[in-house]
């Protein structure tokens, strides 16, 4: 839909490192549980992305070898309509023992942070992540940006010795979103039977932004000062929507566990009728459920005349998702 991004807070970005072996075999994707998919006769998880979020895709390394240096490259990828400001994007590689592949205190500074803790190391976006455009038929791609863990003089190191094992990179993204929507509804002393410019008690098509959860319908109800909206709304991507807030170096939300009391959640944030009428509806709302009902007794709804007017809705939540990508450790 046309509009200008708004800009969003702060994303966090988990990166972790797995060591696996046979993830069970398989000839194709038809021979995989879930979301994995079949490569090398093996089922990992997908590194191809189709959601309208935050997409991250690992570019390198292409190959690493036992006992050399190496640096990982993820690319970053706004494909939604909400911009992520410079800096607000927290990026955390980690995993089994990093410092076996040389990171240490010394990561700290050339902009790392490492949190030996945690054994996780922080980067963050140098540049604003802008908003995709819709331009009539024609789509600007959103911002676009490569983060770079390691560098000529802070590299990760294979340990000599560690050959021909399969390393999984995972990379968890945990981000805010917003997801927003306009309907044309029906308002005023809309009396059964009569004929007028819209009518109640149908649903109402809805143009949804570009975002991991989608608004897919409104349906109206009832007339005059007795009008209700039911908003309706998914999870379009393969992530979890939810309402714990991130601190600037906190990881437990996103790269180990959520609340289950503040998952699979969004905030209704904001409902307005024409202009700027507020309606009784906001709040905290399970994706299970997947609805909110909305009251309008005054108002717009409470005039004579009937017309249609704009239904704004704006949805607010943390997104966590996943991508990740498989090579094998060669000897020398």
């Amino acid at each position: 839909m046309k509009r200008k991004a708004l800009v969003l807070a702060a994303v966090c970005l988990g990166i972790v490192f797995i060591f696996s072996g046979c993830t069970g075999g398989c000839e194709d994707d038809d021979d995989c549980e879930g979301a994995l998919v079949c490569t090398e006769g093996e089922c990992v998880t997908s590194n191809e992305w189709s959601g309208q979020g935050l997409k991250g895709e690992f570019l390198l390394p292409v190959e690493v070898w036992e006992d050399e240096d190496f640096n990982v490259d993820l690319q970053i990828e706004n494909m939604g309509e909400e911009v992520i400001a410079a800096g607000d994007l927290n990026v955390y590689l980690g995993g089994i023992s990093l410092k076996t592949y040389g990171i240490g205190d010394d990561w700290t500074g050339e902009g790392f942070a490492y949190f030996s803790g945690s054994d996780l190391v922080q980067s963050k976006n140098k540049n604003e992540l802008y908003s995709v455009l819709e331009e009539g038929d024609t789509i600007i791609p959103g911002g676009l940006e490569d983060i770079t863990f390691g560098s000529d003089v802070s590299s990760l190191h294979v340990p000599a010795g560690q050959k021909d094992i399969k390393i999984t990179t995972e990379a968890t993204m945990c981000y805010p979103y917003k997801t927003t929507g306009v309907a044309q509804v029906c308002v005023g002393n809309i009396e059964p039977g009569e004929d007028y410019v819209c009518k109640s008690n149908e649903d109402k098509a809805i143009d949804s932004s570009r975002a991991p959860v989608k608004i897919t319908k409104v349906y109206q109800a009832g007339a005059g000062k007795s009008q209700t909206f039911t908003i309706y709304f998914e999870n379009q991507d393969d992530g979890i929507a939810y309402i714990e807030a991130l601190a600037e170096d906190d990881t437990t939300n996103c790269v180990t566990s959520l609340e289950k009391s503040k998952k699979n959640k969004v905030q209704v944030s904001k409902v307005t009728l024409g202009n700027d009428q507020e309606l009784t509806c906001t709040g905290d709302v399970s994706l299970a459920a997947g609805r909110v009902v909305c009251y309008c007794n005054d108002g717009l709804c409470a005039k004579e005349a009937v017309s249609e007017a704009p239904l704004s809705i704006t949805l607010t939540y943390n997104y966590k998702d996943k991508v990740s990508k498989s090579f094998i450790v060669k000897g020398i």
